[in-house]
């Protein structure tokens, strides 16, 4: 390259530099605003100040970039700045609603007017557009109505009117979703729910099935909405016109056999209980059953006679009956007697009983008075007496209690009592007290019992206690410690066997890892030990203990496992100790409704009791099923137990079947492979099937019934006979003239509709269906609609197509979709969306007056109807087609002039 031609580029180098740069230090410029963050739709205004460093007067000229979109509201002109003078410069702006949250930049030069490639000052901004999380819910579709037994099926819009895409977690209730649980809208999208839910179908009255649906952003921005759709009836409704008191009549056939003997019999019971008036004034309850089959099978029961008869003054029972005062002194005891209370005072409750005892040989019989006061804000104390007369000559026991329960605090209850016994050993005292309460996140239980050596009540010689602390540290996290030791010595009716006594002390901690999935961890130390007279296990453990659950839809599982330091009691010291670990799963599979499977698996490596063998696997299989809605059946069965369950009958197989029929009979089958109480070895094979059936005395007629008459108008279609009517199960067909009739119907509210299988696809009646008719005794309901052509509505909404007024204005095509059209008259409502291109259509509507309404805020701001509404009067048969335009708003800018005042003493610059 030639010396000549470097020195003309270097001089225009040169130059345009100059011409770029001359004035840069001519003027000072500054932005005094401290807030640079704006909401979306929100006027923004940012002020400037510029200093003329010169002295010569200079002619400025403004020169913005704003953000895309973004429009500048306030007034931009040229102006003058006098040397050393300063100027104060608004720019005010409009964000555009729905703009994406984020940072963004501003761009303000000052140049020589006339002349852009002279630069004054120049200053670039970061400004950003804060988030804004708003959802919205809308109902589109749901019937007005179902017949019982079918499914309805509803759609929501879901609506992202903030300015960040949002992930939304939909939450349905009472009701299955049909599309996606989690959804990701961008800022103005929308989205569509659909969710079905069936009715059921024996439904026997007029009914509403509940629709909840619950949107949630990952930020707890909530929105909840509700709707219900009517459900008719299709089977008959059967109501009574007599008050009637419950009957039940079982008989059962039982037969065990072990070791190859077979024992078998019969038991029948014969038992009511119910009201014996409408008022609910007088109850009454009895029961015959016999004869005694309590030996014969695990499936035999204790022979029982008894009545008992209760209204607002007295409640009094006679006959076989479990009787009992106070857990100190008589817990619960089964024998024949009588009980009476009387309420012969507001608030005192007088009562007594006398009783003999039918599987407690030590008594041979007990009589009790009592009175119990109810003082203020359900507080009550209560004074017992009670005398039992001894099988043992001269040998006569008699025992006192005051008890109380108070209520301090609104989750707080105290229950206390005090006692003192004489018996032939001496006299003797007891106590017991139990504390329940909830204080915020921590809930408290505990219970504590001390009785005398010498106190003759249902306990004696022993102290038990059991509590337990939580505390909710978080919405995942609960900690708590337990404690717990079983009582000594109680004096049980010999249905009954003892628990091994157990001792224990726990810390725990339950994890919520997520939704129906938890993990519990725990310490726990405990003994347990065999209460009879040759004992098969006592032992102490001191272990780890964890479980894990989790439940999905149809499947649900648990892992659970135990680790620690186990002392036998019964082996040598030497030999006593030993590490022990117990782990157990099980897994639940649900197929469909009403059907579950079940599977478990155990083991443990124990050092419990005198044996080699300490491992054990246990396993188990169960399975119940409704089959139809008459039948249902389930079954288990389960490889062996451990020994510490010897106390309590263990089916190894148990299998039941349940059949009903004729609505008020019932036939069941019940098969048994148990272990009874106390046996370790030789199970017994039970069998049984055993017939119920229940009905109603008539007490008092209580209705009397009515008739529905109707008649269908023709107003306008092929025929109106041969449609099907329906009310509550019950159908009628119309005559040539269009009249139906329902006879002998029981008074009460119904509900009726046209079958629309029976009438022209475009015939529609007159008015809303299903109507609602009330039914009146003795009476005959008329009722009068007419069947007529329905009328479709069709329409568009359309953008149309404008020159925009400035390049700032063009905001390009905005959607049309998705937004909510309503439809109403005096007595109907309905809505639906447009389709992606804004057509929608009402295929069958009844003729009349109707107001539509598009609404607004399912449109872009930034655009406007020329008409969101319309009065229309339909006629039969017509077909209206509704064409509606939408266009870009005109804005009115107003430029106001006005003087800021920046400086610091009040003064003008």
């Amino acid at each position: 390259m030639n010396k000549g031609l470097i020195i003309v580029i270097l001089f225009f180098s040169l130059l345009s530099f100059n011409s770029f740069s001359q004035h840069n230090n001519s003027v000072s410029f500054e932005l005094v605003t401290a807030k640079l963050n704006f909401k979306p739709g929100q006027t923004g205004t940012l002020i400037f100040k510029a200093k003329n460093l010169t002295n010569d007067s200079l002619f400025v000229e403004s020169k913005i970039k704003l953000p895309e979109r973004w429009r500048i509201i306030s007034q931009v002109k040229p102006f003058s700045l006098s040397p050393g003078k300063q100027k104060i410069l608004l720019l005010s702006f409009n964000v555009p609603s729905k703009y994406l949250a984020g940072d963004y930049s501003i761009s303000y030069e000052l140049i020589e007017n006339g002349n852009a490639n002279s630069i004054y000052a120049q200053l670039t901004k970061d400004v950003s557009v804060t988030e804004v999380v708003k959802i919205a819910l809308e109902q589109l579709e749901a019937p007005d109505f179902v017949k019982a037994g079918e499914t309805i099926n509803a759609s929501f819009i879901l609506r992202n009117l903030g300015n960040t895409t949002q992930k939304v977690t939909i939450i349905p209730s009472n009701c299955e979703l049909k599309t996606k649980e989690n959804v990701e809208i961008a800022p103005g999208a929308s989205s569509i729910i659909n969710v079905e839910t069936v009715t059921k179908k024996e439904l026997l009255s007029a009914n509403r099935k509940s629709i909840y649906i619950t949107a949630k952003t990952a930020t707890n921005v909530e929105e909840m909405l509700y709707c219900f759709v009517r459900v008719i009836p299709v089977l008959q409704t059967e109501r009574d016109l007599y008050f009637r008191f419950p009957i039940n009549f079982s008989s059962r056939f039982i037969s065990k056999t072990n070791n190859g003997e077979t024992q078998s019999g019969y038991q029948f019971e014969f038992s009511g209980a119910g009201d014996l008036d409408p008022e609910g004034k007088h109850h009454l309850e009895f029961s015959a059953r016999g004869p005694n089959q309590f030996d014969v099978s695990l499936l035999g029961l204790n022979d029982q006679y008894s009545i008992a008869y209760k209204n607002n003054f007295m409640n009094i029972a006679v006959g076989d009956n479990s009787f009992s005062l106070t857990p100190l002194t008589e817990s619960a005891r089964y024998g024949f007697g009588i009980r009476n209370e009387l309420n012969i005072i507001k608030n005192t409750t007088l009562g007594m009983f006398y009783m003999k005892p039918k599987y407690f040989s030590d008594v041979k019989s007990e009589y009790a008075l009592y009175s119990l006061f109810n003082l203020k804000k359900n507080n009550t104390v209560g004074v017992y007496a009670l005398n039992k007369v001894l099988n043992t000559p001269n040998n006569n026991e008699s025992l006192f209690s005051i008890t109380t329960e108070l209520h301090p605090l609104e989750k707080t209850t105290i229950e206390a009592e005090l006692s003192h016994g004489k018996g032939a050993s001496g006299n003797d005292n007891a106590f017991r007290i139990m504390v329940n309460s909830q204080i915020k996140k921590l809930q408290l239980s505990s219970f504590f019992f001390k009785t005398g050596k010498d106190y003759p009540g249902y306990y004696s010689n022993s102290s038990f206690y059991s509590g337990f602390a939580n505390y909710n540290l978080t919405k995942w996290l609960t900690i708590g410690i337990s404690a717990r030791e079983d009582y000594s010595n109680a004096k049980l009716d010999t249905l009954f066997a003892t628990a091994p006594y157990s001792k224990q002390m726990m810390g725990l901690a339950n994890f919520k890892l997520g939704k129906n999935m938890f993990f519990k961890g725990a310490v726990r130390k405990y003994e347990r030990m065999d209460r009879m007279p040759v004992k098969k296990f006592h032992y102490e453990s001191l272990s780890l203990n964890s479980n894990f659950s989790h439940k999905m839809k149809k499947v649900g599982y648990q892992v659970s496992g135990e680790y620690g330091l186990t002392q036998n009691f019964l082996l040598p010291k030497e030999t006593s100790k030993k590490y022990t670990f117990r782990s157990s799963a099980s897994i639940m599979y649900t197929p469909i409704k009403n059907n579950t499977i079940r599977a478990t698996a155990s083991y443990s490596s124990m050092n419990s009791f005198i044996s080699d063998k300490q491992n054990n696997w246990i396993f188990g299989l169960s399975a119940s099923s409704r089959i139809s809605k008459s039948l249902k059946a389930n079954l288990q069965i389960q490889s062996n137990y451990n020994i510490e369950d010897y106390y309590k009958n263990r089916n190894l197989l148990q299998f039941n079947l349940d059949y009903k029929f004729l609505k008020r009979h019932t036939v069941s089958a019940n098969s048994f492979y148990t272990l009874f109480q106390n046996e370790t070895e030789k199970p017994d094979y039970t069998f049984a099937i055993s017939y119920s059936v229940n009905f109603g005395i008539p007490m008092k007629k209580i209705g009397e019934a009515g008739s529905l008459s109707g008649h269908v108008e023709n107003l306008g279609v092929k025929s109106i006979e041969g449609l099907i009517i329906y009310m509550n199960g019950r159908s009628s067909i119309t005559d040539e003239n269009g009249d139906f009739s329902f006879k002998n119907i029981i008074p009460g509210s119904y509900t009726v509709f046209i079958d629309r299988t029976t009438t022209s696809m475009t015939d529609i009646s007159s008015i809303p269906t299903p109507i609602d008719v009330e039914i009146r005794g003795n009476e005959e309901t008329k009722l009068n609609f007419g069947l007529t052509s329905a009328v479709k509505l069709s329409g568009k909404i359309a953008l149309k197509k404008t020159a925009s007024i400035s390049k700032l204005l063009d905001e390009g095509e905005v959607s049309v979709a998705h937004i909510v059209i309503e439809l109403r008259n005096e007595t109907e409502s309905m809505r639906i969306i447009t389709k992606p291109d804004g057509s929608f259509v009402f295929p069958l509507l009844r003729p009349g007056k109707w107001f539509f309404k598009i609404y607004t805020n399912s449109i872009d701001k930034q655009y406007v109807l020329d008409n969101d509404h319309f009065d229309l009067d339909l006629s039969p048969g017509e077909t209206k087609i509704l064409e509606i335009n939408m266009s870009k708003k005109k804005r009115k800018i107003i430029f106001m002039n006005k003087n800021v005042n920046l400086s610091s003493d009040g003064k003008k610059k």
